[in-house]
């Protein structure tokens, strides 16, 4: 008998700047559930009530639920798993990034039956199908089971390999639905690889890549079932006329990039974003990029002081590469976005000068810029615990105004003026521009998404 299994998706509280989009990681979960015949549904939601949680485990009667989290979201997502519980003695398994970062931290919830680290895609499954049959698989590569005696840790397998995967399911998502608040800016979200081979010391990249030694944690997907899964989401979203693509680094592959570049005008042809970094395209790409249909390149600047970027962020990137790839993409006729971070280890007054000046020279079409986040488990967060400059709380989420690192040389209410007003101090006319703060908004105005919404998936 097919098991209905409920993900629980946790969101960020919305607010003007902050976007919460499409998971792909549920959606991955969901279509290999669909394939052995299983049922799940969706409940995506940005608090935690009593009342909604009962109603909610009334309606889909779950057999299984699946509870994936954030660092960020992860208070929410502990609250959401002891009101279920409280409600239903359910199995319940936790994943995503906090459960592969902090396992010991997701272990210690009462009452959860097991947590996966890293994919879960093949993993998950065996989970299902060994509870559907009445005795759950205790083997599964990447998988802690709670036992009486304590917990089953299971070492991880390799990374999933993506050829051949069914497409991430949209259904439970009522997708046309939601991608429709986001449409202007995001569009159709895609992802046509996984992984970074880069070692940026805020990600948590690195740590997979450690984790799956000595496997190789970059892959892409080929490009006919991309664009395949491209052709099959448009048709059923209409309202949708633009495409994004959320890879890391989307032109990393230059074979790759060059049969995508030649195909997607021919199956596709609708305007399209995706992200690349310096370093990793040419001014021939980027022309190959437009002439394919892209519209906006997004680009990690970070820190405008080259120190800063070598020596704490590990991105040894030189000034005048940066201002070499927004011009040539500028050329080329694309849009630019470039992000941006505050608040790393060893910010200055004088280094934040340095980025709104950096800024002002790539001249992007948009800028992006948040504080700096020390997430558990990244390079830069043991470099903050191990120099003492942690504050006694949890690092908020990648749009919070609030930071919990320590700079002597900083104070918080110079680096939240800068933060407030960033992007008026970069694009300040050329007879007003200073470093003074001035008095705009800093943050890129990103486009909200109501939350706390149930999302079926089967009648």
């Amino acid at each position: 008998m097919a098991l209905r299994v409920l993900f629980v998706y946790p969101l960020s509280l919305p607010r003007r700047q902050v976007y919460r989009g499409y998971h792909h990681g549920i959606g991955y979960l969901a279509a290999q559930l669909k394939a052995r015949g299983h049922r799940p549904a969706l409940f995506a939601t940005e608090v935690c009530r009593d009342e909604e949680v009962k109603r909610v485990l009334d309606r889909q009667r779950p057999d299984v639920v699946a509870v994936t989290s954030t660092t960020s979201e992860f208070p929410l997502a502990r609250a959401l798993i002891e009101a279920i519980l409280r409600y239903r003695r359910l199995p319940v398994f936790v994943g995503g990034v906090h459960a592969t970062i902090a396992p010991e931290e997701v272990a210690s919830i009462r009452g959860i039956r097991g947590l996966c680290r890293g994919e879960g895609e093949f993993g998950f499954v065996r989970v299902v199908d060994s509870l559907e049959k009445g005795t759950l698989a205790r083997d599964v590569p990447g998988f802690w089971f709670r036992e009486r005696e304590g917990w089953v840790r299971n070492c991880l397998g390799p990374p999933t390999p993506l050829a051949g995967l069914p497409f991430p399911d949209r259904e439970i998502f009522a997708y046309n639905r939601w991608a429709r608040e986001t449409r202007k800016i995001v569009g159709a979200e895609f992802m046509g690889s996984r992984g970074c081979p880069f070692r940026c010391t805020y990600c948590c990249n690195p740590l997979y890549a450690d984790l799956y030694r000595p496997h190789a944690t970059w892959r892409r997907r080929p490009v006919r079932e991309l664009l395949a899964e491209v052709k099959e989401v448009l048709a059923g979203c209409p309202s949708l006329d633009r495409v994004g693509f959320h890879d890391d680094i989307f032109t990393l592959d230059k074979e790759w990039l060059a049969d995508f570049c030649e195909q997607y005008p021919r199956y596709i042809g609708r305007p399209f974003w995706c992200n690349t970094r310096v370093g990793c395209i040419t001014s021939q790409e980027a022309g190959m990029l437009r002439k394919a249909g892209c519209v906006r390149v997004h680009v990690a600047v970070e820190t405008g002081d080259p120190r800063l970027r070598k020596e704490i962020l590990n991105r040894d990137i030189p000034d005048e590469q940066i201002l070499e790839t927004f011009a040539f993409l500028r050329r080329a006729g694309l849009k630019t976005l470039a992000f941006n971070m505050l608040g790393v280890p060893q910010e200055t007054e004088e280094t934040i000068r340095k980025t709104i000046d950096l800024n002002r020279r790539i001249r992007p079409d948009w800028l992006h810029v948040t504080l700096f986040q020390p997430f558990p488990g990244t390079a830069l967060f043991r470099l903050c615990k191990e120099e003492g400059l942690l504050a006694p709380r949890s690092p908020g989420d990648y749009y919070a105004e609030a930071t919990i690192v320590k700079n002597p040389s900083l104070p918080e209410d110079v680096l939240y003026g800068y933060l407030r007003n960033f992007v008026s101090l970069v694009y300040a006319s050329d007879g007003a521009r200073s470093n003074r703060m001035g008095t705009g908004d800093s943050t890129q105005k990103k486009p909200r998404h109501p939350g706390g919404v149930e999302y079926q998936g089967w009648k």
